[in-house]
């Protein structure tokens, strides 16, 4: 059983001492809704090698298909790697996330939102933020209340429109419509502009290039924020937002178009929280495009305008949706997820073990690893379990279990609790199952704010020292 000060030591003093340094994120962007339709490419990484070697992988209409992972992978992006690691109109955001430690991944074509399902190895509970990249498609009824929830127990939403009647599919549907009937303006109280006949007005068809009309606060988070100041927003054919403060009060502008007085209408960037989470709202695509994507499509380099600072608004906005002040994050159910293992190549211990980026899992003969706290919010005189279950439906096998415990940029490896790479040499029974409790105790009064400390825990073969199924990873927070 791991010593209740070498816990704290490990949780607590690392999160004061370094202060300034945040727990990666996990990001998601939504390719369900195909912002990659018509001449558009709204996707982080939108092209995938092609099995047969034959370039790059596209769907029937010629349009980019994201994939879960982003390739090249995540752990292969450092200081210098260029946008163009990746390729998608939105790879500059993608990787600057990357640069900052958050992980990043898409949601496919065909997917289906949930949170709080098991059996979506993308649920939305596994993620700290979710973007809705000008979404072509509508939203069902269970998306939107997953949406919803996921915000309410306390993730991040970026929601990203565009101009009325970009309608990309003839689907009758744009973006502006999507997030009407999602009812953004009745719980987040943000209305995106449109006409009821999706025809495009002046009102919310204008191309700006240079927008300062900012709220006369320096402390405006995505104004003034984590990443830098903005100077000015770049807009190419964008949509109003209109605020709705009778339904959520704390719904506040960031910035109005230009010449126009700071109240509910005309705005241009919006924030809200809901629940225990924040959202963010723009209404216009191009601010974050970088010009490097699907080459058929129509692009423009919005991302690093020479006169704008659109990438600074969107990294300020990013670091605000994962900074949520009320905790806890989104509450992560604990059963497998299949979340990429955190070590990367090169940043690691050289000896540390590695895994594939997109690991097989077989049910019927693979062991499956699984551990979890009791809560994912802890205060003062809560009780803290770690529990990890191992099943083994196939034929006994050694395993070496790995469990690692994430602090800020620091690793500790079960069973010694050490930096040093740690294991334990088990064998696996045919038909092994087991629930063991890794350590538990009273979680300490005046033990000060935590945020996002993850344990990992994976199941490596001895001989190779490579994954044999799946990883599992827990987090929790504290106040």
């Amino acid at each position: 059983m791991m010593p209740f000060n070498k816990v704290l030591f490990m949780v607590v003093i690392f999160s004061i001492v370094i202060p300034g340094i945040a727990l990666s994120a996990r990001f998601v962007f939504d390719a369900s809704c195909i912002p990659m339709a018509g001449d558009a490419d709204w996707v982080v990484d939108g092209e995938v090698p092609d099995p047969s070697g034959a370039g790059t992988q596209m769907d029937r209409n010629g349009q980019s298909e994201p994939q879960r992972f982003p390739s090249p992978y995540i752990c292969g992006i450092g200081a210098d790697t260029p946008e163009t690691y990746w390729t998608g109109g939105y790879s500059a955001w993608g990787v600057e996330l990357a640069k900052s430690g958050h992980w990043v991944e898409s949601i496919p074509r065909n997917s289906t939102l949930t949170f709080g399902d098991c059996n979506n190895t993308q649920d939305l509970s596994f993620y700290d933020v979710l973007v809705l990249p000008e979404p072509q498609l509508p939203y069902n009824e269970s998306e939107c209340i997953a949406i919803r929830n996921f915000v309410a127990n306390g993730g991040g939403l970026f929601l990203v429109a565009n101009h009325c009647g970009s309608d990309r599919t003839s689907n009758q549907y744009d973006s502006a419509r999507v997030f009407e009937e999602m009812e953004t303006a009745l719980y987040f109280g943000i209305e995106f502009e449109r006409d009821p006949d999706g025809e495009i007005h002046d009102f919310c068809d204008w191309d700006e290039l240079n927008n300062r009309n900012f709220p006369d606060d320096p402390n405006d988070p995505l104004i003034h924020g984590f990443y830098g100041d903005v100077r000015a927003i770049g807009f190419h054919s964008a949509t109003g937002i209109i605020l709705h403060p009778e339904n959520n009060n704390s719904v506040q502008a960031h910035a109005w178009r230009n010449d126009e007085p700071h109240g509910d209408l005309n705005v241009t960037v919006a924030s809200c929280e809901y629940g225990s989470g924040r959202v963010v709202a723009i209404g216009d695509s191009a601010p974050a495009d970088d010009g490097t994507g699907d080459w058929r499509d129509v692009l423009m380099n919005g991302w690093s305008h020479s006169t704008t600072s659109n990438n600074i608004l969107f990294m300020n906005a990013s670091h605000w949706l994962t900074s949520p002040d009320v905790p806890p994050m989104p509450t992560r159910t604990p059963c497998p997820n299949y979340t990429p293992w955190p070590y990367c190549e090169g940043t690691a211990t050289p000896s540390a073990p590695t895994a594939t980026p997109t690991p097989v899992h077989t049910p019927s003969t693979d062991p499956i690893v699984s551990i979890y706290t009791n809560k994912v919010f802890y205060t003062g005189g809560d009780d803290f379990i770690l529990t990890l279950d191992i099943e083994n439906p196939g034929a006994g096998r050694s395993v070496d279990l790995y469990i690692v415990l994430q602090v800020v940029d620091l690793f500790f490896f079960y069973p010694s609790w050490s930096s040093d790479v740690d294991s334990q040499r088990r064998y696996l029974s045919s038909s092994y199952a087991s629930s063991e409790t890794i350590f538990s105790f009273i979680w300490p009064d005046n033990a000060g704010r935590i945020d996002n400390v993850t344990f990992w825990a994976a199941l490596l073969d001895p001989a190779t020292n490579t994954l044999i199924s799946n990883y599992d990873y827990t987090t929790f927070s504290a106040l």
